[in-house]
């Protein structure tokens, strides 16, 4: 159930403001992030990809945020 709520409140923020937009990257790095934590590999690895990508095309590869987003991804792919 929590599950379903969080990727309707993910389609609706990326419908609203745009799937590039600040909002929509950081619903997807935090839904990413609690797929990773269910166990749920392969649903939470393309959205942490789209993340990094997104915040390092916008806000450069040196910013804190991109950082993050990479480390979210290492850890991903580490387990």
């Amino acid at each position: 159930r929590m599950e379903n709520t969080a990727r309707k409140r993910q389609l609706c923020i990326s419908e609203r403001f745009g799937a590039s937009s600040d909002e929509a990257v950081t619903m997807d790095a935090q839904v990413g992030a609690w797929l990773n934590a269910r166990g749920k590999y392969s649903e939470a690895e393309p959205m942490l990809r789209r993340v990094m990508q997104e915040r390092e095309n916008t806000l450069g590869k040196e910013h804190p945020d991109t950082l993050t987003s990479i480390n979210n991804l290492g850890g991903l792919l580490k387990d």
